[in-house]
């Protein structure tokens, strides 16, 4: 039997965490839910996910501070981090000062598109362990 592959979403708004929640899991994946910082740090080290969800709008402007510390954690090389944000702006911004997440994901987003972008990061983990 293969392991099913965590996805960990990071994401203050509970409705839309619930929602992005539940279409990974109806695709098959273990889900870890965290609504910020704290909660996500724990849960990247104990539950070992190959792709984080990370909303970078987080409460007291979290979300940035939050990637830099999930890449230094020892498995944070090899974790894909897909930035989420309704702000294009913000993505290109951070992408620009040198934030290091993989890809990104601008809301709204329908399911078809979260999956897609979770595939790829997958994709492109595998690429990178080659």
């Amino acid at each position: 039997m293969t392991q099913r592959q965590t996805i960990l979403i990071v994401e203050d708004d509970h409705s839309a965490r619930v929602e992005m929640g539940d279409v990974l899991r109806d695709a098959g994946y273990r889900v870890l839910e965290a609504p910020g910082g704290d909660v996500a740090l724990r849960l990247a080290v104990s539950g070992a996910p190959v792709v984080i969800l990370l909303d970078l709008i987080l409460p007291d402007g979290a979300g940035f501070d939050l990637l830099d510390q999930l890449r230094r954690l020892p498995s944070g090389e090899g974790i894909s981090i897909v930035a989420v944000s309704g702000f294009e702006e913000r993505i290109r911004d951070a992408k620009l000062a040198g934030a290091r997440f993989d890809a990104y994901l601008l809301k709204p987003f329908g399911s078809s598109q979260l999956l897609a972008a979770v595939a790829n990061a997958l994709t492109a983990r595998r690429a990178l362990e080659v």
